[in-house]
């Protein structure tokens, strides 16, 4: 045949080829269908044309010569005419797909039936699949479904695919719905739903697009509906695009929702990934234009992590414009490594009117975040980033690079503490233009932090706290309403006309379509404010201050906006309760005096055509109050004295901030939550005290008669009793911290499930006089267990006279590198300082192979001291049997004096270990450490140090006698049985030790004179030798 392919009609020439020994009397018959009847017959019918209509043919030759000679050819799909339309309806009687009521029943018949420059339409109907879709090497082949195909209807006739729905969708089986290879053409008003692949071990896994995977085309998808796919991975497979898979490909998706789609990875290997819950793209040009993305996940459980729940684009270019993406997850299973809620950007595209909006993503460790953006790069501009959560840093971005412009960040959150939950910024190369960062929550303590205090470039923005930068502002934005996500700007906000025009602002629009300039200067934020002399009036109002203590003078300052300024009448409501307490023209600015609450403010402004504008500011006015009470005995109203005292601990702990002292009332508080204490500044909890209802101010105190007592409640489950973040020169005294129980996994340094009672993290505190008793930090898996009782992280923490009684860090069986630190007070960093303390039958208890470090006690960096202290009885390794240091594990920046270290163990199948001290690092003096034990080998074991030198003046069987003032004596203990450590007049430590000038005034353990003879003695305990005379007793 001249030819063999055509569209509509083909008219074919066709040339027979005759050999033989005998082609005389040649004879020719055709039949250019196949169907048993010869079409054209005789001698001259060597060459002959037909014309074919659309449909796949087999053609037929029958060749005889003079000599009866007989040959068939039959040639099976010969010729293809495709058509130009192309039909499927469920309705259809699947014969030739030319029309409605010849309509193909399915749609791959559709596609193999087209081939270039075809337009299949397909029927509203559900269309169930057993097979993928396969659409490959086709050009200018579109794919249109919604129709209402009526049999009678000449042509496709009308379309709407909400009343007639083309749903595509796996029926059963591990496929994908739609696999498109080498196509040039476009996919419109189709959804593509349950798609479910499953692959292992590859990058990119095999089943990457659950829904559609998309290679080497030029594609646009446009008003479909990609919903319910998920790309699963199991091994070490890197799986990407839970709803669709694009890779070295041209796509332009325009109006098109992608839903509860998942990219998700199986748990088992701790290598898998998984990219894009919606959508991911590698080495493509991509354009995303007017769509959405709702409940997408990216849910890899391998510590490689989840990237972008909703898109994630990487090694190509492209542009997403005027889509929302709310709702969308990474890492929801894994939670420890997730990258973007719902986006991951990297260099070469744009993202420009998008709203990401309650997103969020799980992480738990530094590097990891970003509840609605993780960049690296590319340009985010006039967007909303708003009501995001991220576990730890980047609520709403989290950028190593790139460009931000114009972008709102507010109402972001996350739930860890000392963490950033509005924009984290991380080296130099990222810059931020013209945006707001405000109305950024930490969870954890309640604070507003807003943005980084270093790391990329700020100019022309507006935050709190305030970051230098050109033309910055520190100031609050004056949303027109945060509570219900009104991320609008209010007339008097300091936003309005402060940014800096940007190139590619003319002509353009802001996130609500208005122009991106409305008043000469553009607004920072993705929202331009109506410029002042336009519409109906808009009010807004300040506060010269809005935090006091006591009583606060407060001066407030309206400003209204609009086309009628005439007539204004001024209301003023101070604390929001329903009756204005100022009112009249002249009331732009007042004033008012709080008394200790939190305020809401209520203005509300007419003019002279009785157009009305209110405006409510909640918790917009705080005083907080000197003295606090609680007890249970109050009427728990304001806290201001144990009448009115709260009846918990965490509300007044909320109602202080600075300068604050908490009056606890001796009592136990059961917890159901834990106590979060958080930035504050010179406050003190104090317990102990009598508390009366008559009682003016704090009255008796005596935690002996009267103890304090916060206890973990066990009907609540677990929780540790008090996470201690960001506060300075605060005080703890006279409180006994019990119960707490807390368990984690994940293997990070340290888990959070750290500090069992108390858990510091970037604080300055002082613990007095309190008891921290049997409390547990468990961790699981691979986690790290620190500190049964406290867990300090690079804080500064003095213990005075502080009792650790009882308390575990334990990791549970079934991981081999579980590690436990500490079973009393574990720190890491800062400067803790132990003074006149007990440490008594604490664990460090860890079942992983990585072992139990310091039962009592383990500092690690940081600068500490410990004096004047007793460790006793204390554990390290009781079950996995890999201790060391039974009382402390000793590290560089440790000193310790005077202490005591008697009566602990350890469970180690290595000789040494350390029953008392395993030494790695700090330096010890005038202390006495004997009777440790190591329980596997059956031996003493006080010391294990690979540097006597630094041990002086201190006594232990394990040292060298005369060496740096050490001795090897036995202490002769009053009682060791009993746990009485104190000497015995005829002591060998007594006057041994050698002098400090801490010393002077200084006391013991028992609150002794510290020096009482010629010389300071060994341990924690002065010796007390009666001269001449007689000793009378009385009680």
């Amino acid at each position: 045949a001249d030819k063999s392919t055509g569209i509509d009609s083909l008219s074919v020439i066709f040339t027979a080829h005759v050999e033989g020994s005998d082609i005389s009397g040649l004879n020719y018959q055709w039949d250019f269908d196949n169907n048993g009847t010869f079409d054209l017959e005789g001698s001259a019918r060597q060459v002959v044309t037909n014309l074919y209509l659309p449909g796949v043919h087999a053609v037929r030759l029958r060749v005889t010569n003079a000599g009866d000679g007989d040959e068939t050819l039959i040639k099976t799909a010969y010729i293809y005419v495709s058509s130009t339309t192309i039909y499927v309806s469920p309705d259809g009687d699947n014969s030739d797909g030319l029309s409605w009521a010849t309509a193909f029943n399915s749609i791959q018949a559709a596609i193999n039936f087209a081939g270039l420059s075809n337009t299949i339409h397909v029927a509203g109907g559900t269309y169930n699949l057993t097979a993928s879709l396969i659409w490959s090497e086709q050009q200018a082949v579109n794919i249109l479904g919604g129709y209402e195909a009526d049999t009678g209807t000449v042509g496709p006739g009308p379309y709407d695919s909400a009343q007639w729905p083309t749903l595509i969708q796996r029926s059963s089986g591990s496929i994908r719905v739609l696999d498109i290879n080498s196509v040039t053409g476009c996919l419109e008003r189709v959804t593509i739903a349950n798609g479910n692949t499953l692959s292992v071990d590859a990058s990119p896994a095999p089943g990457s697009g659950g829904g559609i995977r998309i290679q080497n085309s030029n594609l646009e998808i446009a008003d479909c509906i990609i919903s319910n796919n998920t790309a699963n991975t199991g091994g070490n497979g890197h799986v990407w695009g839970g709803g669709v898979y694009i890779v070295n490909s041209t796509v332009n998706i325009l109006r098109t929702s992608f839903a509860g789609n998942k990219a998700k990875s199986t748990p088992g290997s701790n290598n898998n990934r998984a990219y894009g819950g919606g959508l991911a793209a590698s080495g493509s040009v991509i354009a995303i234009l007017d769509s959405e993305f709702h409940g997408n996940d990216a849910d890899a459980q391998g510590h490689h992590g989840s990237w972008g729940g909703a898109i994630y684009l990487i090694g190509g270019s492209g542009i997403v414009s005027n889509t929302a993406m709310i709702g969308n997850r990474s890492s929801p299973n894994r939670a420890d490594r997730g990258y973007g809620g719902a986006l991951y950007l990297n260099a070469g595209t744009t993202v420009e009117r998008c709203v990401i909006q309650s997103n969020r993503v799980w992480n738990a460790a530094d590097g990891y975040g970003g509840g609605g953006v993780y960049m690296t790069g590319g340009t985010l501009r006039n967007c909303l980033v708003a009501d995001n959560q991220a576990s730890w840093d980047g609520g709403g971005i989290f950028a190593t690079g790139g460009r931000i412009e114009n972008v709102t960040v507010a109402g972001n959150l996350n739930s860890e503490a000392n963490r950033i939950p509005g924009v984290y910024l991380s080296g130099a190369t990222v810059t931020v233009t013209n945006s707001i960062f405000s109305a950024n929550i930490r969870t954890f303590d309640s604070a507003e932090v807003n943005v980084t205090d270093s790391g990329g470039t700020i100019a022309y923005s507006c935050m709190t706290p305030g970051r230098a930068g050109t033309s910055n502002l520190t100031a609050d934005a004056e949303f027109v309403d945060t509570a219900t996500s009104n991320y609008r700007l209010l007339p008097s906000s300091p936003a309005v006309d402060t940014a800096f025009a940007l190139g590619w602002m003319t002509d353009s629009v802001d996130l609500d379509g208005n122009p991106r300039i409305r008043n000469d200067v553009p607004d920072m934020g993705c929202y331009e404010a109506a410029p002042p002399g336009e519409g109906p009036i808009q009010i807004g109002f300040t506060a010269d201050r809005q935090t006091g203590l006591d009583s606060l003078d407060v001066v407030f300052t309206a400003s209204v906006a609009g086309s009628n300024l005439e007539g204004l009448q001024y209301q003023w409501d101070f604390d929001n309760d329903g009756t204005f307490d100022l009112e009249g023209s002249d009331r732009a600015v007042v004033t008012n005096v709080f008394t200790p609450g939190r305020y809401a403010v209520r203005l509300r402004v007419t003019n002279e055509v009785e157009e009305v504008a209110e405006l409510i500011r909640d918790n917009y006015i705080f005083v907080s109050a000197s003295e606090i009470y609680v007890w249970s005995g109050g009427d728990d109203s304001d806290g201001l004295s144990w009448a009115t005292a709260f009846h918990e601990v965490q509300p007044a702990i909320d109602f202080a901030a600075v300068s604050n002292t908490i009056y606890l009332a001796g009592e136990t508080f059961l917890l159901n939550e834990t106590l979060v204490w958080a930035g504050h500044q010179k406050v003190r909890i104090q317990g102990g005290y009598q508390a009366g209802a008559l009682t003016v101010g704090p009255g008796l105190r005596d935690s002996v008669q009267w103890p304090t007592r916060l206890v973990r409640n066990p009907a609540a489950g677990n929780l540790r009793i008090l996470y201690v973040s960001s506060v300075s020169n605060c005080l703890l005294e006279q409180v006994v911290v019990a119960n707490g129980l807390t368990t984690a996994g994940g293997e990070t340094p340290y888990s959070t499930g750290s500090g069992g009672g108390i858990r510091l993290l970037a604080s300055e505190l002082d613990i007095t006089d309190c008891v921290i008793s049997n409390n547990q930090a468990n961790a699981t898996g691979n986690g790290y267990a620190w500190g049964g009782g406290v867990f300090a992280q690079d804080s500064t923490v003095v213990f005075r006279r502080t009792r650790f009684l009882g308390n575990i860090a334990r990791n549970t069986s079934g991981s081999s590198n579980s590690r436990s630190r500490g079973g009393g007070l574990a720190a890491a960093g800062g400067a803790i300082t132990i003074l006149e303390s007990h440490f008594l039958d604490n664990d460090a208890d860890a079942y992983g192979h990585h072992g139990s470090h310091g039962g009592a006690i383990c500092l690690d960096g940081g600068n500490h001291l410990i004096r004047n202290t007793l460790m006793a009885g204390n554990r390290a390794g009781p079950n996995r049997a890999l201790g060391v240091g039974g009382a402390i594990y000793l590290t560089a920046g440790t000193t310790m004096e005077n202490c005591t270290i008697a009566t602990n163990r350890i469970w180690n199948a290595t000789a040494g270990s350390g029953g008392g001290i395993y030494h790695a690092g700090g330096s010890v003096t005038n202390c006495i450490i004997t009777d440790n034990w190591n329980i596997t080998t059956g031996t003493r074991t006080d010391i294990y140090t690979a540097n006597t030198t630094v041990f002086g003046y201190t006594c232990s069987p394990d040292l060298v006698p005369g060496v740096n003032g050490n001795i090897t004596s036995d202490p002769l203990y009053a009682n060791p049985a009993a746990g009485d450590f104190t000497l015995l007049p005829t002591s060998p430590c007594l006057d041994a030790g050698v002098q400090r000038p801490w010393m002077n005034g200084a006391v013991d353990l028992n609150g002794a004179e510290r020096v009482r003879g010629n010389q300071v003695d060994m341990g924690c305990y002065e010796i007390i030798i009666m001269s001449g005379g007689s000793l009378y007793l009385f009680r």
